[in-house]
């Protein structure tokens, strides 16, 4: 029974996760560059696994997420606050990291972090009510570290509302929040949340009927686009010879070019 979605070794301690993690998983929305491979014949590689997590049915649960992280080699991340976790794949090399996001509407008044239960914070996200909700269950199945057969739903975030996440965080990218100092890493990952756009519009076979909707997605990408270059034009030199700008062809509607492909 081999999982054909999330190479290995990380496919099967993904399945070790959510297996463990019982009812409590329902309520964690598979999202980022591993959502991609749901959605597209092949996707990016990536060792991350960024789940949107449903606060309100967390916070009333009675499965302690911190306590089965502990119990599965998984540690918090240093200076992560308790949103990031990781373990070292026995006899490998790999890593498994996860990243826990959920919608900023529970975030701290003061803070970017969402309580979720103790010992366990979610980083806020914009978007994230819409990922909980536009989601969908898909079948994950392989084997278990022990070799047992395991078959388990895991919920996944439908395409829109993933093309919707990578429009948000493509903003924040070209907000430059973090500094100077980190535009040449901002470029790279607005670039690489460009491409992931890109490839999950091509993907869609039912393109014309959601024109409307995804439409206004792209829109938000170029207005994004253009407001960043009028913030950050006239600033110090040093700032703009890191060009920073444009991540796509700004004389070519990102809209038209999923169409040429």
């Amino acid at each position: 029974m081999a999982n054909k979605l999330i190479p290995e070794p990380q496919g099967t301690y993904a399945l070790e996760l959510l297996t463990n993690l019982g009812s409590a998983a329902d309520s964690f929305v598979l999202a980022g560059a591993q959502a991609l491979k749901f959605l597209l014949p092949k996707a990016r590689a990536t060792r991350d696994f960024d789940f949107v997590l449903d606060v309100v049915a967390l916070r009333e649960a009675s499965v302690p997420i911190a306590t089965i992280l502990e119990k599965l080699g998984y540690a918090a991340i240093p200076g992560a606050q308790n949103f990031q976790f990781q373990k070292t794949i026995p006899d490998s090399i790999e890593i498994m990291r996860i990243e826990f996001m959920a919608p900023s509407e529970y975030k701290r008044k003061n803070d970017f972090r969402v309580d979720i239960q103790e010992n366990v914070h979610a980083h806020a996200c914009d978007g994230g009510k819409i990922v909980l909700a536009e989601s969908e269950l898909r079948e994950l199945s392989g084997r278990l570290p022990n070799g047992q057969n395991a078959t388990i739903a895991v919920r996944v975030t439908l395409p829109h509302s993933l093309v919707l996440l990578k429009c948000l965080a493509i903003d924040d990218r070209y907000r430059n929040l973090r500094g100077p100092e980190h535009a040449e890493h901002d470029r790279s990952e607005a670039r690489t949340h460009v491409e992931d756009i890109v490839a999950v519009l091509t993907a869609q076979t039912n393109l014309p009927r959601r024109k409307p909707l995804l439409s206004y997605y792209i829109q938000l990408v170029e207005e994004s686009q253009r407001s960043a270059i009028t913030r950050f034009s006239g600033e110090n030199d040093a700032y703009n010879r890191l060009t920073f700008f444009p991540v796509v062809p700004t004389d070519v509607p990102l809209w038209e070019g999923c169409q040429a492909k």
